[in-house]
């Protein structure tokens, strides 16, 4: 007690210390950034390296974290008060990123604090270790709080000047989101842009964490897209109406459309090895008579299947909106979606997903974009037939559900869209008296290889749920089309490894366009029951954007198609696919429809509506500039 007391006496209580500790604060500042920094690369080297590369890097972020430090002390007072919750903050945003990007590839996003209820969703699917010296740093900011705690140390400032200071310091913040233009003129002051929005990936290996989620912070107010007007939007629009060829519901067919957690062809990773085909049963199917198969151009990779659904329900594209996010965060009314269409022609329309109804914001989100029903794990798993494969329920018991809907509701066409879940990440070492097809390959590293492994025993399940399907279609009187198709490759080891690893993409000779093809295509089929002209409408085209794929199934069906629907058709031949991620090459009448997708993407989740198919048919009644498709 004698020792404390002196080395308050003639350390914490002396001036010498609280000047001491008042100019340690900007040391401390920098070492919660290094922190979060290095939990974001993983690697002291890559933090050194972007510093290095783009010191404007360091000095905004610095800076971002110096006002946001200033804020907490004028309101706390207490400088240990401040560093406890400046460096807790730190210490759990790293570990968040950290993790997410584990468990999906992904980064921690300003919007997952919305989503701070799926949080433990998304760890439970994590298999990772932290970074060595996170055992180094999170030692080093508790000793530096314990040390400020000890001091004592506070500002000598009323309330009635610190309060009105930290609003005039956190005005800063609110200026530059409501001023994008000034916002975007000092992010290229240091070589950054809100563009960089559209990649996360490059965007917080490029800027650091801090830097991306600022620009990610500021990329939440949703800006109206230069030239987006109405005159615009219509002029896009003008001669395309809604168009049917079945009159009566009773003739039109059941659709299925099915999006399957990262259905990939595991066959093509290279110097691989297979016991048997764990696709056999997708490619018998493919090569039938009344099928069509391709590749499906996603927008995710390892994760983020809402970003492939979103635009496989609504024909509308994710590369404009802020990346990362639910896109269904900005669904607050009713949509004209694919959903509505058939719904609006007498559809029962349902949803179905093995997994939490309110992940991604689903179960608020699908009631606006025309779902009749939602039918998620918490009931399903009620089945008498449900069954459980690691930790998920099987695709088998969606496929059930599915038969089930159909053959209960026959006064109507029925619409289903279903999620599977079983072959979700992570994909862990699986117990070898579950393994039904071997896997070799001598260049992938022990942890890869259990990877790849554990992936073929659920891609064969899914194949056989597949055939399931197929053969209840196959028997049925009722015409029925099926749309099976997986949303993203799985992850398969951190940053791609396997990929890497076996050969598919990065190589000496590869070629940077390629590997983007190969890291966002995914197999589709169609299939129906009765005789169908493919060709006709997919013009053999065999890689297709999502956001294609149901106006094509109605074109095939007859069904009733929406202006905007006809209007994706006409521009289908000319671009079967493209995405920000493909960055295929585009000619300037190319660039002008992707351009134009930008535009009524906006208009619909944040703009003024132009292009919904009631307005858009009054340009059409107005205009005569293009006959109807």
């Amino acid at each position: 007690m004698k020792f404390y007391d002196n080395l308050r006496k003639y350390v914490f209580d002396t001036l010498w210390f609280k000047i001491l500790t008042y100019c340690s604060i900007p040391f401390y500042t920098f070492l919660c950034l290094c922190y979060i920094e290095y939990m974001n690369y993983g690697q002291v080297r890559l933090v050194h390296a972007l510093w290095v590369r783009n010191p404007g890097a360091f000095i905004l972020a610095f800076s971002i974290l110096i006002i946001i430090s200033a804020i907490l002390i004028l309101l706390c007072r207490k400088i240990w008060i401040y560093a406890v919750v400046f460096g807790s903050v730190s210490v759990i945003v790293g570990i968040i990123n950290c993790v997410k990007h584990a468990v999906n590839g992904d980064y921690f996003f300003p919007w997952d604090i919305s989503m701070a209820g799926n949080m433990g969703q998304l760890i439970s699917f994590a298999r990772f270790d932290l970074p060595p010296y996170f055992w180094l740093l999170l030692p080093m900011i508790i000793i530096a709080c314990v040390i400020y705690a000890l001091s004592k140390t506070e500002i000598p400032v009323k309330w009635y000047i610190r309060v009105p200071s930290a609003i005039a310091l956190s005005l800063i913040f609110v200026f530059l989101y409501n001023s994008p233009k000034t916002t975007e003129r000092m992010l290229n002051k240091f070589n950054m842009t809100f563009n960089d929005n559209i990649l996360q990936a490059s965007n917080y290996y490029a800027n650091g964490f801090v830097n991306a989620f600022a620009i990610n912070c500021f990329a939440l107010k949703v800006v109206e897209p230069e030239g987006y007007t109405q005159q615009q939007i219509q002029e896009y629009l003008s001669g395309y109406s809604n168009s049917s060829e079945i009159t009566n519901t009773d003739d039109a067919p059941d659709v299925i459309v099915i999006l399957s957690e990262a259905f990939f062809d595991i066959t093509k990773l290279n110097n691989t090895e297979f016991s048997q085909d764990p696709l056999k049963n997708f490619r018998e199917i493919s090569a039938r008579d009344n099928a069509y198969s391709g590749e499906l151009i996603s927008s995710a990779l390892g994760g983020g299947t809402i970003r492939t659904e979103f635009e496989i329900l609504t024909g509308l594209t994710v590369d404009y909106l802020t990346n990362g996010t639910s896109p269904y965060i900005y669904i607050t009314e009713n949509l004209e979606t694919y959903v509505s269409n058939y719904k609006d022609q007498g559809y029962y329309t349902k949803a179905i997903h093995t997994y939490n109804r309110d992940f991604y914001m689903r179960d608020t989100a699908y009631p606006y974009l025309g779902f009749d029903e939602f039918v998620a794990e918490d009931e399903i798993a009620q089945r008498e037939d449900a069954q459980w494969r690691r930790r998920y329920l099987t695709d088998q018991t969606l496929v059930n559900e599915i038969t089930d809907t159909l053959d209960e509701n026959t006064d109507n066409p029925n619409f289903i869209f279903a999620i599977t879940m079983e072959n979700h990440q992570s994909y862990g070492k699986t117990d070898p008296k579950d393994i039904v097809i071997e896997v070799k390959n001598d260049r992938l590293d022990s942890d890869t290889l259990d990877a790849v492994t554990t992936y073929t025993q659920g891609a064969y399940y899914a194949d056989l749920s597949l055939a399931s399907l197929v053969d209840y279609i196959d028997n049925r009187e009722k015409e029925t089309i099926l749309l099976f198709f997986g949303d993203h490759l799985p992850t398969l080891g951190s940053n791609q490894s396997a990929y890497r690893q076996a050969g598919n993409i990065d190589q000496p000779e590869s070629d940077p366009q390629q590997d983007r093809m190969f890291l966002y295509s995914t197999p589709f089929l169609f299939y129906s029951n009765y005789d169908i002209d493919y060709d006709a409408t997919m013009q053999e085209h065999h890689y297709v954007s999502t956001y294609y794929m149901l106006s094509l199934l109605a074109d095939m069906t007859g069904t009733q198609k929406t202006a905007y629907m006809n209007y994706l058709l006409d521009h289908y031949n000319d671009l079967p696919y493209y995405n920000v991620r493909v960055a295929n090459p585009l000619t300037d009448a190319q660039a002008e429809f992707i351009n134009s997708l930008k535009l009524i993407t906006f208009d619909r989740v944040r703009g003024a509506g132009y292009s919904v198919s009631a307005k858009a048919s009054v340009s059409s009644d107005d205009t005569n500039t293009k006959s109807s498709p």
